[in-house]
C-alpha cells in the first residue's frame, strides 16, 4: 500500500466528517450543546453549594476546584449522575427543598442531550437531520431534528439552569463564576 492510500483523510474536507452538514444546523447543535456544558457546570456548582457546611464564607475558585478534586466521584460524572447527586442533596437540603418537576426536567433534557452528542447525523430533508444513535437500552431514535428542535431545548435547558442557580442561591453559598447570569438576559 503507498503512504497515500494509507491516508484516507489528506483529500477530505477541512471540516470532515461534519462538512456535509450546514453551517447553520451544525452552529445550532454546538450551541445546545455548550448549553449543556453550562447546565452540567451549574449542577457541580449546586451540589458543592448544597453539601457547603459554611455558607456563610466567600467561596474562591481554588477552593471551588479543590473540592472538585476531592469530589472527584461528581467531577467527570455524566450529566445522569450528576443529575442523581443533584437530587440527593437537593432532598437533603432544607434550605433546596425537593423539586421533583425539576429532576423530571433535567432527566428528561439529559436524554436530548445523550442523543446529540453521541449521533452521526444524516440529511433527511426538509430541513430536517436523522440523529444515528441507540441509547444504553438498546432504544433506536427513529426521529428527526431540526433547528428549531435545538432552539427549543435550549431555552428548556436554560430554564432548568435558572432554577439550579436559584437553589444555590437559597443556599446562601456565594461561589465563583458566572452562576448568577442568565442566559436569557444576554
Amino acid at each position: 500500500m503507498s503512504g497515500e492510500d494509507q491516508n484516507t483523510t489528506s483529500h477530505s474536507p477541512d471540516d470532515w466528517p461534519t462538512s456535509a452538514l450546514p453551517d447553520g444546523f451544525m452552529a445550532e447543535l454546538g450551541r445546545t450543546v455548550a448549553t449543556f456544558g453550562w447546565l452540567e457546570d451549574n449542577l457541580k456548582r449546586a451540589i458543592f453549594a448544597l453539601t457547603a457546611t459554611r455558607p456563610q464564607e466567600r467561596i474562591t475558585d481554588g477552593m471551588l476546584r479543590d473540592w472538585i478534586r476531592q469530589m472527584n466521584d461528581i467531577a467527570d460524572d455524566s450529566l445522569s449522575t450528576l443529575i442523581d447527586q443533584f437530587d440527593a442533596q437537593m432532598r437533603g437540603n432544607p434550605a433546596a427543598g425537593a423539586d421533583p418537576q425539576l429532576i423530571k426536567d433535567l432527566r428528561a433534557q439529559k436524554d436530548f442531550r445523550n442523543l446529540i452528542c453521541h449521533s452521526a447525523w444524516t440529511e433527511a430533508g426538509d430541513g430536517r437531520f436523522r440523529p444515528d444513535f441507540i441509547d444504553n437500552r438498546g432504544d433506536k431514535y427513529d426521529g428527526t431534528l431540526g433547528v428549531e428542535d435545538f432552539i427549543r431545548m435550549r431555552a428548556e435547558v436554560a430554564k432548568s439552569g435558572e432554577s439550579v442557580i436559584a437553589i444555590i442561591a437559597a443556599t446562601g453559598v456565594s461561589l465563583p463564576g458566572r452562576t448568577g447570569r442568565s442566559l436569557s438576559s444576554n
